[in-house]
């Protein structure tokens, strides 16, 4: 069955013009999260350029968005249609159900351009939108690498993804792992930093304060970060570490917190709307992740001057380069990361060097950069169909 909520939004309507779009985008939720976040912030950007702007959700929900939604914005809630039968009839079953809802919903708006994120619900779009004549974007804001996704799903994105406009994916890594596969139709447009006030950030001789900002799942790898902080403790002992997210590993984090005797130093304080006002409270931001697409807490940090010490996935080591811009650890290495965490804290000058130097790089990720791209994409496609 179908069914929609609409939340209250402003609905903006003007004549067409040459250079006016109508883009739908479709998105798991309206939660918290990187993909959810610049899904929003999308939407935001092109209801203030003056396009109209709907978003789909595929999860039916009363709750008020996570992220602020700018007026003007059509929400669309669409029943979510949960696949989680193990017979592989059940699942196609199921699966076209969904598709069948949700291309009801494309079909009932008169867009220019679909934009789809998060890689499962990717394959239900193109699916939804085949025969339409509407062109698609899909994007993919993970390492495929790493994340994995349901088989069933991967093998229906080796037939769909070919059949999109464009895939849009957010570092050079994650193109190359398509290009190898079966695309030619690969885009890479970094995710956006919405910083664009960048003011010099005063660099503390005394610092006692770490931030790491990420949902508490297991390729966040938080763990790591905890378990490095006894080490760092016997230099710094009034340090405090503030870890800023929610997830399915709570628990288990704050087991972990609890057997290593840190409780007065950790700290789990969940997930915060304006986590920016946070992360710009710390003297060292931290992110011990398995693997990134493009991380926006990261660019965030870089923009408000905090000193930067990543893993060395891809994700992170395209934004970060080692001891130009911040530091770099390898991935799960607890006492690498202690050691390292120790020397930038007790070092003023180079804590000084990677804050310059890390808001100096961020500005190519500028909100308005980004999206000009997004918006040349836009039009190409949208002219190659008239064309056709």
């Amino acid at each position: 069955m179908l069914s929609f909520v609409y939340y209250k939004a402003k609905k903006y309507s003007l004549k067409k013009k040459p250079l006016d779009m109508n883009l739908t985008i479709v998105t798991s939720s309206l939660s918290h999260g990187g993909s959810e976040r610049t899904a929003v912030e999308m939407a935001n950007h092109f209801i203030k350029r003056k396009h109209k702007v709907s978003i789909i959700t595929s999860k039916l929900s009363l709750k008020t968005p996570f992220y602020k939604l700018s007026k003007g914005i059509e929400i669309i809630g669409l029943e979510e249609l949960q696949i989680r039968e193990n017979s592989i009839i059940k699942k196609f079953f199921l699966f076209f159900r969904r598709s069948s809802a949700l291309r009801q919903v494309i079909k009932s708006i008169d867009t220019d351009i679909v934009i789809s994120f998060i890689e499962t619900l990717n394959v239900t779009t193109l699916m939804s939108s085949f025969g339409l004549n509407k062109p698609v974007i899909v994007v993919e804001q993970s390492d495929p690498y790493h994340h994995k996704i349901p088989k069933f799903y991967g093998f229906l994105r080796l037939i769909l993804y070919p059949l999109s406009s464009s895939v849009v994916v957010i570092n050079k890594s994650a193109m190359i792992f398509f290009e190898r596969r079966f695309l030619r139709n690969c885009v890479v447009i970094p995710n956006p930093n919405r910083i664009t006030s960048i003011k010099r950030k005063r660099i503390r001789r005394n610092p006692n304060s770490i931030v790491t900002v990420g949902r508490l799942i297991n390729a966040k790898d938080q763990q790591t970060l905890i378990r490095a902080i006894p080490a760092v403790l016997k230099n710094f002992s009034e340090l405090s570490l503030y870890i800023y997210g929610e997830g399915e590993l709570r628990d288990e984090l704050q087991n972990l917190i609890k057997n290593l005797k840190i409780r007065n130093n950790v700290f789990l304080m969940g997930a915060k709307q304006n986590v920016e006002k946070y992360i710009q409270k710390g003297d060292l931001f931290v992110f011990p992740s398995i693997y990134e697409g493009c991380p926006l807490a990261l660019l965030e940090a870089m923009a408000l001057g905090v000193p930067c010490l990543v893993s060395d996935c891809d994700g992170n080591t395209e934004i970060i380069e080692n001891k130009i811009n911040g530091e770099v650890f390898q991935t799960g290495e607890v006492n690498e990361l202690s050691n390292k965490i120790t020397n930038i804290l007790t070092s003023y000058c180079k804590r000084q060097r990677y804050s310059k130097a890390g808001q100096a790089d961020v500005m190519k990720y500028n909100a308005d950069i980004i999206f000009k791209k997004w918006e040349k994409l836009f039009i190409k496609l949208i002219k190659t169909k008239l064309r056709n």
